[in-house]
């Protein structure tokens, strides 16, 4: 009985290290020089409201969405939302009188868009 248990045990333990799920790879986001700037795509990892816009991160780059700026479908608002669009320039993040980093500015319709999820 007790080598029936070690033997279940045993069984157990190698069908977990085999079944163990390989994480997915996913599409990670780019900037990538493009006629118009820098074209950009991914998910908002982190996003920031600051006095001029949001600094919103696109897996780890940032850009600068400025309040006001038409965008295809809606304003960047939510973690793991979907974005995709161009960017030029710099601009930079003032918390209050303090400047908080920046990131590039993401142009207007039809050059940027977000998904509603």
């Amino acid at each position: 009985m007790k080598r029936l248990y070690h033997l279940c045990v045993l069984l157990l333990i190698v069908g977990l290290l085999f079944s163990v799920a390989k994480p997915i790879p996913q599409a990670n986001a780019q900037a990538i020089p493009c006629p118009l700037g820098t074209c950009f795509g991914g998910y908002i990892t982190a996003f920031l409201v600051c006095n001029t816009g949001l600094l919103v991160y696109v897996n780890g780059i940032p850009f600068m969405w400025m309040y006001g700026t038409p965008v295809v479908g809606i304003p960047p608002n939510h973690v793991g939302q979907g974005i995709l669009g161009a960017a030029v320039g710099f601009a930079p993040c003032f918390l209050g009188f303090v400047p908080f980093g920046g990131g590039l500015i993401m142009l207007p319709l039809p050059f940027t868009g977000t998904s509603v999820i």
